[in-house]
């Protein structure tokens, strides 16, 4: 998803103003896509919040499901090295609050081209 499509269904649900930041704090233009870890800065007339995007599958933060990410479920699983906070919230595709093997099979799924996350 391209940040132009995210801002614009923010702004048509009555935000004033809609920032895209990547995970190293830069704001990312609204032809780039999103990616896990990415902040959005929603402003209405009463109040401004921040959120935290998480893209299903994407544990690299790039806004792509790739190999990287693969690996990066891979080694959660295997106890090598860790995913936290939105990193593993994308690593759980499967929604059941955990990463496990399932998880990892549907990002190679998807990376196959055999399931859609």
């Amino acid at each position: 998803t391209n940040a132009s499509v995210i801002k614009s269904n923010l702004i048509t649900s009555g935000a004033r103003n809609v920032i895209i930041k990547d995970s190293k704090g830069n704001e990312i233009k609204d032809t780039a896509g999103i990616g896990t870890n990415y902040k959005v800065t929603i402003s209405t007339l009463l109040e401004s919040k921040t959120f935290t995007l998480v893209v299903k599958g994407d544990t690299s933060g790039d806004g792509k499901i790739t190999i990287l990410d693969l690996l990066q479920v891979r080694k959660h699983i295997t106890g090598d090295s860790k995913l936290n906070d939105a990193r593993l919230l994308a690593g759980d595709t499967s929604g059941d609050g955990k990463v496990t093997i399932l998880d990892l099979l549907q990002v190679r799924k998807h990376i196959t081209g055999d399931k859609k996350l």
